[in-house]
Protein backbone atom coordinates (compact mmCIF):
# COMPACT_ATOMS: atom_id res chain seq x y z
CA UNK A 1 0.00 0.00 0.00
CA UNK A 2 0.87 3.46 -0.23
CA UNK A 3 2.23 5.67 2.16
CA UNK A 4 3.68 9.28 3.02
CA UNK A 5 7.03 9.06 5.00
CA UNK A 6 8.82 11.78 6.72
CA UNK A 7 12.43 12.42 4.40
CA UNK A 8 14.03 14.50 7.34
CA UNK A 9 17.34 15.36 5.62
CA UNK A 10 15.46 16.58 2.77
CA UNK A 11 12.35 18.28 4.85
CA UNK A 12 9.95 16.76 2.95
CA UNK A 13 7.65 13.84 2.23
CA UNK A 14 8.23 11.02 0.64
CA UNK A 15 5.60 8.73 -1.33
CA UNK A 16 6.56 4.91 -0.07
CA UNK A 17 5.27 1.64 -1.07
CA UNK A 18 4.93 0.02 2.37
CA UNK A 19 3.66 -3.52 3.77
CA UNK A 20 0.06 -3.61 5.33
CA UNK A 21 0.92 -3.60 9.12
CA UNK A 22 -0.01 -6.41 11.45
CA UNK A 23 -1.03 -6.75 14.61
CA UNK A 24 2.03 -7.32 17.04
CA UNK A 25 0.19 -7.16 20.62
CA UNK A 26 -2.90 -8.19 21.51
CA UNK A 27 -3.86 -4.55 22.77
CA UNK A 28 -3.89 -3.17 19.38
CA UNK A 29 -6.14 -2.20 16.62
CA UNK A 30 -6.07 -2.74 12.63
CA UNK A 31 -8.02 0.75 11.45
CA UNK A 32 -8.62 0.80 7.76
CA UNK A 33 -8.32 4.67 7.21
CA UNK A 34 -10.83 6.47 5.56
CA UNK A 35 -9.73 9.86 5.60
CA UNK A 36 -6.55 11.74 7.28
CA UNK A 37 -6.18 15.17 8.43
CA UNK A 38 -2.89 17.17 7.69
CA UNK A 39 -2.49 20.01 10.26
CA UNK A 40 0.20 22.60 11.46
CA UNK A 41 1.78 20.07 13.49
CA UNK A 42 2.62 17.82 10.49
CA UNK A 43 4.38 20.95 8.62
CA UNK A 44 6.46 21.41 11.57
CA UNK A 45 7.78 17.79 11.30
CA UNK A 46 8.10 18.70 7.48
CA UNK A 47 10.03 21.55 7.81
CA UNK A 48 12.19 20.17 10.68
CA UNK A 49 11.10 22.35 13.44
CA UNK A 50 9.14 19.55 14.98
CA UNK A 51 11.28 16.70 15.93
CA UNK A 52 9.88 13.58 14.80
CA UNK A 53 11.54 10.05 13.58
CA UNK A 54 13.05 10.03 10.46
CA UNK A 55 11.01 7.75 7.72
CA UNK A 56 7.92 7.88 9.68
CA UNK A 57 4.78 7.70 8.41
CA UNK A 58 3.13 11.14 8.99
CA UNK A 59 -0.14 12.10 10.14
CA UNK A 60 -2.26 11.71 13.12
CA UNK A 61 -5.58 12.93 12.47
CA UNK A 62 -8.14 10.22 11.05
CA UNK A 63 -11.46 8.27 10.98
CA UNK A 64 -12.04 4.91 9.73
CA UNK A 65 -13.11 1.36 9.86
CA UNK A 66 -11.95 -1.23 12.39
CA UNK A 67 -10.64 -4.41 10.43
CA UNK A 68 -9.09 -6.17 13.41
CA UNK A 69 -9.05 -6.31 16.89
CA UNK A 70 -6.42 -7.70 19.16
CA UNK A 71 -7.43 -10.11 21.91
CA UNK A 72 -6.77 -7.88 24.81
CA UNK A 73 -8.72 -5.02 23.92
CA UNK A 74 -11.11 -3.69 26.06
CA UNK A 75 -11.82 -0.39 24.19
CA UNK A 76 -15.59 -1.85 23.59
CA UNK A 77 -14.61 -1.98 19.51
CA UNK A 78 -15.62 -4.53 16.86
CA UNK A 79 -14.76 -4.96 13.70
CA UNK A 80 -16.70 -2.92 11.27
CA UNK A 81 -16.95 -0.08 13.69
CA UNK A 82 -16.53 3.72 12.99
CA UNK A 83 -13.85 5.38 14.84
CA UNK A 84 -11.49 7.78 15.32
CA UNK A 85 -8.32 7.75 17.14
CA UNK A 86 -6.95 9.87 19.78
CA UNK A 87 -3.24 9.60 18.59
CA UNK A 88 -1.35 10.77 22.26
CA UNK A 89 -0.39 7.78 24.65
CA UNK A 90 -0.62 7.81 28.37
CA UNK A 91 0.56 4.98 30.20
CA UNK A 92 -2.05 6.23 33.10
CA UNK A 93 0.42 5.60 36.24
CA UNK A 94 2.88 8.25 36.38
CA UNK A 95 2.97 11.50 38.12
CA UNK A 96 1.16 13.28 35.64
CA UNK A 97 -0.87 10.78 34.89
CA UNK A 98 -2.25 10.02 38.46
CA UNK A 99 -3.01 13.51 38.15
CA UNK A 100 -5.00 13.90 35.10
CA UNK A 101 -2.49 15.72 33.10
CA UNK A 102 -1.86 12.80 30.63
CA UNK A 103 -0.74 15.22 27.94
CA UNK A 104 2.45 14.94 30.30
CA UNK A 105 2.94 11.40 30.83
CA UNK A 106 6.36 10.61 31.30
CA UNK A 107 6.62 7.20 30.28
CA UNK A 108 4.58 7.64 27.09
CA UNK A 109 5.27 11.39 25.82
CA UNK A 110 6.94 10.42 23.03
CA UNK A 111 5.29 7.64 21.46
CA UNK A 112 2.86 9.76 19.48
CA UNK A 113 1.03 8.99 16.00
CA UNK A 114 2.34 10.43 13.26
CA UNK A 115 5.34 11.71 14.98
CA UNK A 116 7.18 8.61 16.91
CA UNK A 117 4.93 6.01 15.39
CA UNK A 118 3.91 5.37 11.97
CA UNK A 119 0.35 7.69 11.54
CA UNK A 120 -2.62 7.91 9.68
CA UNK A 121 -1.05 8.40 5.80
CA UNK A 122 -1.54 5.18 4.75
CA UNK A 123 -4.38 2.78 3.94
CA UNK A 124 -4.02 0.74 7.10
CA UNK A 125 -2.47 2.00 10.55
CA UNK A 126 -1.69 -0.29 13.81
CA UNK A 127 -2.83 2.05 17.23
CA UNK A 128 -4.09 1.32 21.08
CA UNK A 129 -7.38 -0.02 21.07
CA UNK A 130 -7.69 2.28 24.40
CA UNK A 131 -6.95 5.09 21.99
CA UNK A 132 -9.69 4.30 19.53
CA UNK A 133 -13.52 6.14 19.98
CA UNK A 134 -16.46 4.96 18.19
CA UNK A 135 -17.77 7.73 15.59
CA UNK A 136 -21.82 8.79 16.34
CA UNK A 137 -23.44 7.92 13.78
CA UNK A 138 -24.63 11.37 12.72
CA UNK A 139 -21.29 11.96 12.37
CA UNK A 140 -19.55 11.53 8.62
CA UNK A 141 -16.71 9.72 8.72
CA UNK A 142 -14.60 12.70 7.13
CA UNK A 143 -16.04 15.34 9.91
CA UNK A 144 -14.57 12.80 12.28
CA UNK A 145 -11.00 13.89 10.84
CA UNK A 146 -11.50 17.02 12.75
CA UNK A 147 -12.53 16.08 15.98
CA UNK A 148 -9.09 15.58 17.11
CA UNK A 149 -8.21 19.14 16.26
CA UNK A 150 -10.95 20.30 18.23
CA UNK A 151 -9.92 18.37 20.92
CA UNK A 152 -6.72 20.40 21.28
CA UNK A 153 -9.32 23.43 21.37
CA UNK A 154 -11.26 22.38 23.89
CA UNK A 155 -8.25 21.96 26.02
CA UNK A 156 -7.47 25.78 25.01
CA UNK A 157 -10.34 26.82 26.16
CA UNK A 158 -10.41 24.80 29.86
CA UNK A 159 -7.20 26.88 30.10
CA UNK A 160 -8.50 30.14 29.63
CA UNK A 161 -11.70 29.02 31.93
CA UNK A 162 -13.90 30.89 32.92
CA UNK A 163 -14.80 31.40 29.60
CA UNK A 164 -18.12 33.43 29.44
CA UNK A 165 -20.58 34.87 26.48
CA UNK A 166 -19.89 38.43 27.57
CA UNK A 167 -16.03 38.26 26.95
CA UNK A 168 -14.49 39.95 24.22
CA UNK A 169 -12.46 37.27 22.27
CA UNK A 170 -9.80 37.80 20.23
CA UNK A 171 -8.08 34.44 18.09
CA UNK A 172 -4.58 35.34 16.47
CA UNK A 173 -3.90 33.44 13.14
CA UNK A 174 -6.84 32.36 11.04
CA UNK A 175 -6.28 28.85 9.63
CA UNK A 176 -8.57 26.03 10.48
CA UNK A 177 -8.15 26.38 14.31
CA UNK A 178 -9.12 29.95 14.76
CA UNK A 179 -12.17 29.05 12.38
CA UNK A 180 -12.91 26.38 14.24
CA UNK A 181 -12.57 28.16 17.61
CA UNK A 182 -14.77 31.09 16.37
CA UNK A 183 -17.45 28.31 15.29
CA UNK A 184 -17.32 26.79 18.59
CA UNK A 185 -17.79 30.21 20.31
CA UNK A 186 -20.39 31.38 17.63
CA UNK A 187 -22.24 28.11 18.49
CA UNK A 188 -22.24 28.48 21.94
CA UNK A 189 -23.76 32.29 21.06
CA UNK A 190 -20.45 34.29 21.51
CA UNK A 191 -21.33 37.64 20.00
CA UNK A 192 -17.88 39.62 20.04
CA UNK A 193 -15.07 37.54 18.35
CA UNK A 194 -12.35 38.65 16.57
CA UNK A 195 -10.09 37.15 14.30
CA UNK A 196 -6.96 38.97 13.20
CA UNK A 197 -5.14 36.98 10.20
CA UNK A 198 -2.28 38.68 7.78
CA UNK A 199 -2.73 36.30 4.76
CA UNK A 200 -5.51 38.29 2.41
CA UNK A 201 -6.62 34.90 0.94
CA UNK A 202 -7.81 33.58 4.17
CA UNK A 203 -9.09 37.02 5.18
CA UNK A 204 -11.04 36.65 1.97
CA UNK A 205 -12.00 32.87 2.72
CA UNK A 206 -12.87 33.59 6.55
CA UNK A 207 -15.26 36.70 5.67
CA UNK A 208 -17.58 34.36 4.41
CA UNK A 209 -18.46 32.17 7.11
CA UNK A 210 -19.72 35.30 8.91
CA UNK A 211 -18.56 34.04 11.92
CA UNK A 212 -16.57 36.41 13.55
CA UNK A 213 -14.84 40.27 12.69
CA UNK A 214 -12.08 39.76 10.82
CA UNK A 215 -9.08 42.03 10.52
CA UNK A 216 -5.20 42.07 9.71
CA UNK A 217 -2.65 42.85 12.18
CA UNK A 218 -2.10 46.72 10.86
CA UNK A 219 -5.95 47.11 11.60
CA UNK A 220 -5.41 45.45 14.97
CA UNK A 221 -2.86 48.53 16.16
CA UNK A 222 -4.97 50.79 14.94
CA UNK A 223 -7.46 49.38 17.09
CA UNK A 224 -5.62 49.96 19.48
CA UNK A 225 -5.07 53.23 19.92
CA UNK A 226 -8.45 53.15 21.54
CA UNK A 227 -7.04 51.98 24.57
CA UNK A 228 -5.95 55.42 25.40
CA UNK A 229 -9.05 56.90 25.03
CA UNK A 230 -11.18 54.12 26.33
CA UNK A 231 -10.44 52.15 29.83
CA UNK A 232 -12.98 49.52 28.66
CA UNK A 233 -11.27 48.77 25.18
CA UNK A 234 -9.61 45.74 24.57
CA UNK A 235 -10.04 41.86 25.03
CA UNK A 236 -10.50 39.38 27.87
CA UNK A 237 -9.18 36.26 25.85
CA UNK A 238 -6.88 35.85 23.71
CA UNK A 239 -6.29 32.52 21.84
CA UNK A 240 -2.72 32.77 19.38
CA UNK A 241 -2.37 30.10 16.76
CA UNK A 242 -0.05 31.54 15.18
CA UNK A 243 3.43 30.73 17.41
CA UNK A 244 4.57 34.13 16.24
CA UNK A 245 6.46 35.40 19.69
CA UNK A 246 6.04 39.02 18.05
CA UNK A 247 2.16 38.42 17.75
CA UNK A 248 2.06 37.34 21.59
CA UNK A 249 4.71 39.90 23.05
CA UNK A 250 2.00 42.55 21.02
CA UNK A 251 -1.21 40.57 21.91
CA UNK A 252 -0.16 41.90 25.47
CA UNK A 253 -1.06 45.24 24.66
CA UNK A 254 -4.52 44.24 23.48
CA UNK A 255 -5.29 42.55 27.00
CA UNK A 256 -7.78 43.77 28.82
CA UNK A 257 -7.15 43.40 33.00
CA UNK A 258 -7.79 40.11 34.38
CA UNK A 259 -7.53 39.03 30.74
CA UNK A 260 -6.03 35.39 29.62
CA UNK A 261 -4.06 34.58 26.81
CA UNK A 262 -3.52 30.67 25.78
CA UNK A 263 -0.18 29.48 23.56
CA UNK A 264 -1.51 26.82 21.30
CA UNK A 265 0.51 27.88 18.22
CA UNK A 266 3.72 26.07 17.98
CA UNK A 267 6.81 28.23 17.18
CA UNK A 268 8.71 27.79 14.23
CA UNK A 269 12.21 28.22 16.19
CA UNK A 270 12.53 25.91 19.22
CA UNK A 271 14.22 28.86 20.43
CA UNK A 272 11.83 31.22 20.21
CA UNK A 273 11.18 33.81 23.63
CA UNK A 274 9.65 36.88 23.58
CA UNK A 275 10.01 40.59 25.75
CA UNK A 276 7.19 40.96 27.97
CA UNK A 277 5.73 43.91 29.79
CA UNK A 278 6.06 43.13 33.72
CA UNK A 279 4.59 45.63 34.85
CA UNK A 280 1.41 45.36 32.49
CA UNK A 281 0.96 41.76 33.65
CA UNK A 282 1.30 42.64 37.10
CA UNK A 283 -0.66 45.78 36.90
CA UNK A 284 -3.64 44.36 34.90
CA UNK A 285 -3.18 40.98 36.53
CA UNK A 286 -3.19 38.98 33.76
CA UNK A 287 -2.65 35.35 32.79
CA UNK A 288 -0.75 33.79 30.22
CA UNK A 289 -0.89 30.22 29.79
CA UNK A 290 0.20 27.10 27.57
CA UNK A 291 -1.97 24.50 25.88
CA UNK A 292 -0.61 21.14 24.54
CA UNK A 293 -2.67 18.37 23.16
CA UNK A 294 -6.15 17.15 24.44
CA UNK A 295 -6.35 15.59 27.72
CA UNK A 296 -9.88 14.98 28.96
CA UNK A 297 -11.31 16.67 25.94
CA UNK A 298 -11.74 14.03 23.39
CA UNK A 299 -15.63 12.90 24.00
CA UNK A 300 -16.42 16.94 24.18
CA UNK A 301 -14.79 17.53 20.83
CA UNK A 302 -16.77 14.19 19.67
CA UNK A 303 -19.97 16.31 21.02
CA UNK A 304 -19.03 19.72 19.46
CA UNK A 305 -18.27 18.05 16.13
CA UNK A 306 -22.25 16.46 16.48
CA UNK A 307 -23.21 19.81 17.22
CA UNK A 308 -21.66 21.00 13.96
CA UNK A 309 -23.14 18.07 11.85
CA UNK A 310 -26.68 18.63 13.27
CA UNK A 311 -25.97 22.66 12.11
CA UNK A 312 -25.51 21.79 8.35
CA UNK A 313 -21.59 22.24 8.56
CA UNK A 314 -19.49 19.87 6.16
CA UNK A 315 -15.66 19.64 5.18
CA UNK A 316 -16.66 21.62 1.63
CA UNK A 317 -18.06 24.36 3.41
CA UNK A 318 -15.58 24.84 5.82
CA UNK A 319 -13.39 25.31 2.63
CA UNK A 320 -11.51 22.13 3.23
CA UNK A 321 -10.50 20.31 0.15
CA UNK A 322 -10.25 16.31 -0.19
CA UNK A 323 -7.06 15.59 -2.26
CA UNK A 324 -5.73 11.56 -3.17
CA UNK A 325 -2.28 10.91 -0.98
CA UNK A 326 -0.28 11.12 -4.42
CA UNK A 327 -1.38 14.61 -4.70
CA UNK A 328 0.11 15.74 -1.61
CA UNK A 329 1.98 18.11 -3.39
CA UNK A 330 -0.43 19.72 -4.65
CA UNK A 331 -2.70 19.85 -2.11
CA UNK A 332 0.59 21.85 0.43
CA UNK A 333 0.85 24.20 -2.50
CA UNK A 334 -3.19 25.16 -2.47
CA UNK A 335 -2.71 25.37 1.72
CA UNK A 336 0.19 27.42 1.68
CA UNK A 337 -1.31 30.06 -0.77
CA UNK A 338 -4.65 30.40 1.81
CA UNK A 339 -7.36 29.69 -0.32
CA UNK A 340 -7.73 26.68 1.50
CA UNK A 341 -8.09 26.15 5.11
CA UNK A 342 -7.56 22.39 5.73
CA UNK A 343 -6.22 19.40 3.44
CA UNK A 344 -7.76 15.97 3.83
CA UNK A 345 -6.77 12.81 2.27
CA UNK A 346 -9.27 9.77 1.03
CA UNK A 347 -7.38 6.84 1.39
CA UNK A 348 -7.53 3.90 -1.34
CA UNK A 349 -6.03 0.87 -1.78
CA UNK A 350 -5.93 -2.77 -1.69
CA UNK A 351 -8.38 -3.79 1.23
CA UNK A 352 -6.68 -6.88 2.48
CA UNK A 353 -8.99 -7.53 5.21
CA UNK A 354 -12.12 -7.97 3.18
Amino acid sequence: MQALKLDAENKKLLLCDVPIPEIEHPSQVIVRVEFAGLCGTDLHIMDGSRAAKDGVIVGHELAGHVVAVGSAVTAGVEVGDRVIVDPHQSCGDCFYCAKQQTNFCINLYDCSLGIHMDGSFERFCRVQGKNVHRLHDHIPLEMGVLIEPVSCIVHAMDQVEPLERAHRVLVLGGGVIGLLTAIMLKQDSFNDVTICELNPNRCEVLRGFNVATIITPRQLEVNHEQYHRDPLYGYDRVFDYTGSSAAVATAINYMRKGGKLALFGLPGNPGASFDINMRKVLTRELTITGSLRNPRSLHRAIEAIGRMCRGGVKLESLKMKQFPLHKYEEALTELKLGVITKIFFKLTDFDRYN
